[in-house]
């Protein structure tokens, strides 16, 4: 059995909900996304999922603080997951990206508060 969904420019693919394919339609390429990759998260290595956002991934391995305010110095979080509120702001291999609209990549090295 396969299923097909449609959500903008991005087919995904499921086949008997074992293997997800993401079907990019302007760069027509395909993603298997439910590779194991790993990924390193302040110095230790985890096992992560490759497609899947990087908040959804530090979520689920319970990374619930993701830095601190500047003015106040208070812990900040998840909040809108869609780029738009700048509340999950972290390090990835050395630069300022949001969590929430960034994907898993093999080898990424993920720097928490």
């Amino acid at each position: 059995m396969i299923c097909i969904i449609k959500i903008f420019n991005v087919f995904l693919l499921s086949c008997h909900a074992k293997k997800v394919i993401k079907y990019d339609l302007q760069s027509k390429k395909k993603i298997i996304m439910n590779r194991s990759v790993k990924i390193t998260i302040n110095n230790k290595i985890y096992e992560a999922t490759e497609g899947r956002s990087v908040a959804l991934e530090l979520f689920s391995k319970n990374f619930h603080h993701l830095r601190n305010s500047p003015k106040f110095n208070k812990k900040r979080g998840f909040f809108c997951m869609i780029g738009s509120c700048q509340e999950c702001l972290i390090t990835i291999d050395n630069k300022k990206i949001l969590a929430c609209i960034t994907k898993i990549k093999e080898g990424m090295k993920i720097e928490l508060y």
